[in-house]
């Protein structure tokens, strides 16, 4: 029973650490909220222009424009 005790805190202690370099590895945004907020609303702005542009092209877009490139 005491190695069964022994194991299992090693084992927890080698969870612990290693939660504590993945959270050390996390990529930590330098971005203030208002920062955030105002690229997510221009992310949208540029998603609906691009949107309204491919509606408006016939519905291919750039895609197509890729493919065309591709073929030869």
């Amino acid at each position: 029973m005491p190695r069964l005790k022994s194991g299992l805190r090693e084992y927890a202690e080698y969870v612990i650490e290693r939660n504590k370099v993945a959270d050390h590895m996390q990529v930590v945004d330098p971005r203030t909220e208002e920062e955030k907020i105002n690229a997510s609303d221009l992310q949208e702005i540029g998603l609906q222009q691009a949107k309204d542009k491919n509606y408006a092209s016939g519905g291919w877009g750039y895609i197509s424009v890729g493919v065309k490139q591709n073929v030869k």
